[in-house]
């Protein structure tokens, strides 16, 4: 699968969110939802160039601030692999899990 290099740093992760099951994107936008939290996740506002993986989260209630979107990636990916442990759904620890999504997110979306 070829990645879209077009894309900015911030959509790149946000794409790989949304292979996370805790993640649904939101129809017709450049945002997903993480259905446990109620948070939104998007590109920051205002950025013409390539934004450094900086991504903007949203909160129940309307706070909003910018993040390091490679740093929230690894915690939520941290999330994911305990969930599918716990639940039997792969074998191994829960840090195989993460090493194992982590490079595979990564090389699939161009990330870091």
């Amino acid at each position: 699968m070829e990645v879209n290099l077009e894309l900015k740093t911030s959509e790149r992760i946000i794409n790989a969110l949304r292979q996370l099951e805790q993640y649904m994107p939101i129809v017709g936008n450049d945002q997903t939802v993480n259905i446990l939290t109620g948070v939104s996740v998007r590109p920051p506002a205002g950025f013409a160039e390539d934004d450094a993986g900086i991504i903007e989260l949203t909160f129940p209630g309307g706070t909003q601030i910018e993040v390091d979107g490679v740093r929230f990636l690894e915690l939520e990916i941290v999330h994911s692999a305990r969930y599918e442990v716990e639940k039997g759904e792969v074998d191994g620890t829960v840090k195989q899990r993460v090493a194992a999504l982590i490079e595979h997110l990564f090389r699939k979306h161009d990330i870091g």
